[in-house]
């Protein structure tokens, strides 16, 4: 069961839960919550809330686990109301006194991600200030990239400049509150590269190159954290849609500065930037300057790009 949970295999790990009833076994919650776990990886809503039902029906203890795995397997296929439902049924039992299920990190991180993942920044604001509000619960570095997260695709959502400035702004002003609230000096530093590189990437949504290349900058900070090609990914996306082929160049020459070899896919980006902005010359040459030097890199997927001859 706990291999098929971990694929996400609902119907094998239903089909195993069969055969223990068959041969006389009876499944208890750490077999039903094996599949409820099936059901999050699998993206199931409404299996999981079927086995959470035979769970009640069959008299098995539903648990903590238990609770977790339904909320995610609704959040994952947009069943908030669900979701919300099994979220306040663990409150309840918290203010009745049993503390068994009630919600922990993982409860609020899940929701958050959910809002998260639709740029709802208010309501993952909102479940997270409800978490801190109880008291009992710490806060740590996956729950605040949630929330950072919930910036970024508010802002690829927002359909003026504006908005997604705004959305910039939040960001930053959630991501000083992360820092401050759980130290740097106790934060891992692939934690602080995440942080980072959402502030990076929500003002490249924006289209805000000073901004967004001052958030780069900030790396600088932290010796041992160093931005990744999803940061320079995001860049690259801004400089094209600037029609920044200069930029897009000093992009690549960051990355080459730090040690990191730009992709096929990186360099015909670049290339891209130049031909938006009309410097057609300007994307060729660089096309040869990477042949040149990297004669092994296939560029033949520059073709696809408008304007850029093979």
């Amino acid at each position: 069961l706990a291999s098929q949970a971990q694929r996400g295999d609902i119907e094998a790990a239903l089909s195993t839960l069969q055969d223990m009833r068959m041969v006389g076994q009876h499944p208890d919650t750490v077999a039903y919550n094996a599949v409820l776990h099936a059901c999050a990886r699998g993206r199931d809503g409404y299996k999981a809330l079927d086995i959470f039902g035979e769970m009640i029906q069959f008299h098995i203890p539903r648990d903590r686990a238990a609770y977790n795995a339904t909320i995610q397997a609704c959040c994952a296929c947009d069943m908030h109301d669900d979701g919300s439902r099994l979220f306040n049924e663990m409150m309840a039992n918290k203010y009745q006194g049993d503390m068994s299920i009630a919600p922990d990190i993982r409860t609020y991180t899940i929701i958050t991600q959910y809002y998260a993942a639709k740029g709802m920044i208010d309501e993952a604001l909102t479940m997270f200030n409800g978490m801190r509000d109880e008291g009992d619960i710490e806060p740590d570095a996956k729950i605040h990239t949630a929330l950072l997260d919930a910036c970024v695709a508010a802002a690829a959502k927002a359909e003026t400049v504006p908005e997604r400035i705004g959305c910039a702004e939040r960001a930053d002003a959630l991501l000083e509150g992360a820092l401050a609230a759980l130290g740097v000096s106790n934060l891992q530093p692939r934690e602080i590269e995440l942080f980072l590189t959402k502030a990076v990437t929500v003002w490249a949504v924006a289209n805000q190159a000073s901004k967004a290349n001052k958030a780069l900058a900030r790396f600088d900070q932290f010796p041992g954290v160093r931005p990744g090609p999803i940061c320079f990914a995001a860049l690259l996306n801004m400089c094209e849609r600037r029609a920044d082929g200069r930029g897009a160049e000093a992009v690549l020459e960051r990355m080459a500065a730090l040690g990191m070899t730009p992709s096929a896919t990186f360099v015909c980006r670049a290339a891209l930037a130049h031909v938006r902005g009309g410097q057609e010359e300007a994307a060729l040459a660089l096309l040869e300057r990477t042949r040149a030097g990297r004669p092994d890199l296939d560029l033949r997927s520059c073709v696809e790009f408008e304007a850029l001859p093979a």
